[in-house]
This record gives C-alpha cells, sequence and structure tokens, in this order.
C-alpha cells in the first residue's frame, strides 16, 4: 500500500512538474509540488519540493 502511495505522489510531481515547465496552472502545479513533498519522502522530497513550491509561488506572474 505504501509502494503504491509512494507511485501516486511521484506521479503527481511529474504532471506538476511538466505543468510548471509549460507554465499553464500555477495553482495546480503548487498542490503537485505539495505531494512532491509527501512523495519522495522527509528529507530529500521535503527539501526538492520545498524548493519548487518557492519557485512557483515566486514565478506565478509567468503562468497563463
Amino acid at each position: 500500500m505504501c509502494g503504491i502511495t509512494k507511485i501516486l505522489f511521484g506521479a503527481l510531481s511529474v504532471a506538476g512538474g511538466t505543468l510548471a515547465l509549460n507554465r499553464t496552472s500555477w495553482r495546480l502545479a503548487f498542490v503537485c509540488s505539495f505531494f512532491g513533498v509527501l512523495g519522495l519522502g522527509f528529507l530529500v522530497g521535503a527539501l526538492i519540493g520545498g524548493v519548487a513550491m518557492v519557485a512557483v509561488v515566486v514565478s506565478r506572474e509567468e503562468f497563463r
């Protein structure tokens, strides 16, 4: 069950990264970066997901 959850959260974080690169929806990219924090683990995931959350919020004017 935990493996399925990690795969789901990983897929959501990849989808959020795609949204952020295409600059289509900053709210959905922000939510997906939160799932990235939970998916990869508390040490590496929190660091990478936290940086992604800050980057999305700072550059939200660039999204369509």
